[in-house]
């Protein structure tokens, strides 16, 4: 299997730990604006995010967007490893990948919250190539980077807002670690709204509970409507590898977390999706939005948690099934990079949900 080997290099690295940041690395002075690649005040991020609508028919209509530059509520997102950068980390002159993936993950929240999303020296591709034969590389000078822009946002612009936290790949797990030592049961979780974290290695609770692993005071969103709590979820389909890297057994009497957007009390749901299209015309829209076709539920089996993605028959299913296929890596990365693609209209209604009720606890807080 050729995703084995990686498998193998990033499971360990989740254990690794080394130095903060190498030595002669300068830090990141995120006051700076210019550090940001989403902020508010900046178009780009929200900016040619207009949708082509897939009926279950199989009729399309053209949806557009627009962000709320007065969103009552903020988000901060991590972006997934995406740098094309030849060495070990990135540096922080962004390429074109790394704002083609906050587009298409987080700008369609900004209809939701005010967009914040750090620029950071990030574990490179390279750097998981080379992972696959050497099994060396440590997250820790990345993570050195997000806690610094996490405590500049809440000095300079947070000013008392609920915070929604979103992640994919990479960026789940500086938000896993984020929460666990800068959040979790400290005077900030009382501002947490809402935690989206796709494509997690693991998201350990004790056995039929939901709070009490990794997080002491912060659960697993288990309710429509809930506010204060984390969804996590890895993405892979039918029938489901036995080697898997996201979403692992625990071991002992802990398991690996899952809790889906589409439907937190559990079960199958019919997802949401917002689907990047490639090579489309100029003028066209370049998302698919998919709200009927496509379903999701969390699952367990001895090699962890899965949210199982499947598709429904109809005239919708062959062109699903290519759009699926081309986004596979191998079967122990599953659907990894469309996590957060998957169910973008589901975390969209969460988030206004969990701000509402956020809202109705915390009165006058923010704005």
């Amino acid at each position: 299997m050729k995703g084995a080997p990686i498998f193998l290099a990033l499971a360990a690295l989740v254990m690794q730990t080394g130095p903060a940041r190498a030595a002669g690395e300068p830090d990141i002075d995120y006051d700076d604006a210019g550090n940001w690649l989403c902020r508010p005040g900046q178009t780009e991020c929200s900016s040619g995010l207009a949708a082509s609508r897939l009926e279950a028919d199989g009729s399309e209509s053209v949806v557009t967007f627009q962000a709320d530059p007065d969103a009552p509520v903020d988000c901060f997102y991590v972006y997934p490893t995406v740098s094309k950068d030849p060495g070990e980390y990135s540096d922080m002159d962004m390429g074109p990948e790394e704002l083609a993936i906050a587009r298409s993950q987080a700008g369609r929240l900004s209809s939701q919250c005010r967009l914040f999303a750090p620029k950071y020296r990030q574990l490179t591709l390279a750097a998981l190539r080379r992972a696959a034969t050497t099994g060396k590389f440590d997250f820790d000078p990345p993570y050195a980077d997000i806690v610094a822009a996490w405590r500049s946002y809440l000095k300079n612009d947070n000013h008392g807002r609920g915070i929604v936290l979103v992640g994919h790949s990479q960026g789940t797990f500086m938000l896993q670690r984020l929460i666990a030592e800068e959040i979790d049961g400290k005077p900030v979780q009382s501002q947490l709204v809402l935690a989206l974290l796709g494509g997690n290695s693991a998201i350990p609770v004790p056995r039929g509970q939901l709070v009490g692993g990794e997080f002491k005071h912060i659960e697993i969103c288990s309710r429509s409507g809930q506010s204060g709590c984390v969804f996590t979820w890895a993405s892979y389909e039918q029938p489901l590898s036995p080697v898997r890297f996201f979403g692992h057994a625990v071991g002992g009497d802990q398991v690996a977390a899952c809790s889906t957007p589409a439907r937190p009390e559990g079960g199958p749901a019919v997802a949401d999706a917002f689907i990047p299209l490639a090579d489309v015309p100029d003028g066209q829209p370049r998302f698919l939005e998919v709200p009927a076709g496509i379903t999701v539920a969390c699952e367990t089996d001895a090699g962890g948690s899965a949210m199982v993605v499947s598709l429904e028959d109809g005239p919708n299913r062959a062109r699903l099934r290519s759009l699926l296929s081309s986004f596979a890596i191998d079967p122990a990365w599953g659907l990894h990079r469309m996590d957060l693609f998957l169910v973008q209209g589901d975390m969209i209604r969460r988030i206004a949900e969990a701000r509402r009720t956020w809202a109705d606890a915390n009165p006058g807080r923010g704005r």
